[in-house]
């Protein structure tokens, strides 16, 4: 399973997050005319650890989620939602184990075109893969 498949379904199972955004929670990009609040998710970054004769299994993951929504503050709320179902989580998510969840970074943007906000909030995940 990949981490992007254990977030998501641990996320849509997350009754606060599902209660703000229904499943709106995309891989990469936001549909063009969705409801909003909506959150997208990408990869930024995946770090293996390998050992000298083989792989070992371990990983470092960074996902970022982009909380979309027509005011700053419903961007921001269901920003903190998601900082509270994921940041110093550890356990199983779906077949892998997650060893830790860190908060990375956050930011806020404004779209002129589109008028909308977004909060974004990067998270680095330590887990194995095997």
């Amino acid at each position: 399973m990949r981490l992007e498949e254990a977030v998501f379904a641990y996320l849509m199972a997350d009754t606060a997050l599902q209660n703000k955004i229904g499943e709106r929670l995309y891989p990469l990009l936001l549909p063009q005319k969705c409801q909003l609040p909506a959150v997208v998710y990408s990869l930024v970054s995946i770090e293996r650890r390998p050992a000298l004769q083989r792989d070992t299994g371990f990983a470092k993951q960074i996902l970022q989620f982009s909380c979309h929504a027509k005011n700053y503050s419903d961007a921001v709320a269901t920003a903190q939602l998601l900082r509270g179902a994921l940041q110093d989580y550890n356990g199983n998510m779906g077949s892998l184990f997650i060893g830790a969840v860190l908060v990375v970074s956050e930011s806020a943007t404004y779209e002129h075109k589109t008028q909308t906000y977004s909060s974004h909030v990067e998270f680095e995940f330590h887990f194995n893969e095997d």
